[in-house]
């Protein structure tokens, strides 16, 4: 505390009240923020975690902060991540107390909760600002990132997005199909987000012309998914391949082609991404890339509880394996395709 406070430049008091979050005397938001910042480049959190996490009694807070817009656990792949971590949660609990809370970042009670908890650690999970990463970094002494698209600068479990969708525009244009449409998430504010990235960059690999190439941006949902290609069928320019940022959308896109009396995959072939339990269900079934996803969440957890019992000053970045799955919503591109 005393080289937290002389690399402030505030006494050593003030800092002891803010580490120790007592709230009887006001400090201004900037020098707690400060503090904060500073402590946790200092290795602070991590000693005081690894004092909390192995004396007997005491309690660790861990959350599970969904933090995408349009995203939380009600969605099949969120859900399942967090199927995984309550499942290495319960492994955890046998040898130490465990309180878990899901907060949804972008509802206002979720950012109370944030505030009211004081958690020990989190698991992060989806798409979001690089203001909001920043801010969750000085908030909670320790992140773990799990998911698609990678943060940086913290401990993370991966599965690439980026790779994943190559692989599926690759796939394509070796069945022949040579005009493409990606739909999904396309830009904005979000930090980390590289789907849209592996499909350009892909098909510029290929030599895909920029003619043959669109993207229709939408958010990662059945809804926007169909209104998004409602756009795309409205502008006549329909192409042989769509690749879509995730299955929901791919899902959606289905239904929209299947309106317009298009046929998947006869005219249109249509490939998701996470591979959730109704992909395989649906008709036309989905091609899709699968995620291992209860594993991003499980390994999640396993990356928190080592940080905590075992303190180390870098980052760990976990990569799991995605696969290919071919159903009925691809195939062949029609030689005779008007």
């Amino acid at each position: 505390m005393k080289q937290i406070a002389e690399e402030v430049g505030v006494s050593i008091s003030t800092v002891s009240r803010i580490l120790n979050q007592d709230t009887s005397r006001k400090i201004k938001e900037e020098t707690r923020n400060k503090v904060l910042s500073v402590a946790k480049d200092m290795g602070y959190f991590n000693k005081n975690l690894f004092a909390l996490s192995t004396k007997e009694g005491q309690t660790l807070t861990i959350g599970c902060i969904f933090a995408s817009d349009h995203e939380s656990f009600v969605s099949p792949f969120f859900s399942a991540l967090l199927a995984g971590m309550q499942a290495e949660i319960a492994e955890l609990s046998k040898t130490r107390n465990v309180m878990f809370y899901p907060i949804n970042w972008t509802q206002e009670a979720g950012v109370q909760a944030l505030n009211d908890l004081k958690l020990d650690a989190a698991v992060l999970l989806g798409r979001t600002t690089l203001d909001t990463i920043s801010y969750l970094k000085i908030k909670v002494p320790y992140l773990v990132y799990a998911g698609l698209n990678p943060i940086g600068d913290m401990d993370e479990v991966i599965c690439d997005a980026k790779a994943g969708v190559k692989v599926a525009v690759n796939n394509l244009y070796k069945l022949g199909h040579r005009e493409f449409a990606f739909i999904g998430s396309v830009g904005g504010l979000v930090y980390n987000e590289y789907r849209y990235g592996g499909y350009d960059e892909a098909l510029k690999e290929l030599g895909v012309s920029e003619a043959n190439r669109q993207a229709i941006d939408c958010h990662l949902t059945v809804q926007d998914g169909f209104e998004a290609t409602k756009r795309l069928i409205a502008s006549s320019h329909i192409p042989s391949a769509v690749v879509c940022g995730n299955d929901m959308v791919a899902l959606g896109a289905s239904r929209a082609f299947m309106e317009a009396n298009y046929s998947v995959p006869e005219d249109v072939s249509i490939i998701g991404f996470d591979d959730i339990e109704a992909a395989a269900y649906f008709k036309p079934s989905l091609s899709t890339i699968s995620v291992p996803k209860q594993d991003l969440g499980r390994f999640a957890i396993k990356l928190l509880a080592d940080r905590l019992v075992n303190p180390r000053n870098y980052n760990i970045s976990l990569r799991l394996p995605y696969r290919f799955i071919q159903r009925e919503s691809s195939g062949r591109r029609k030689t005779n395709r008007g």
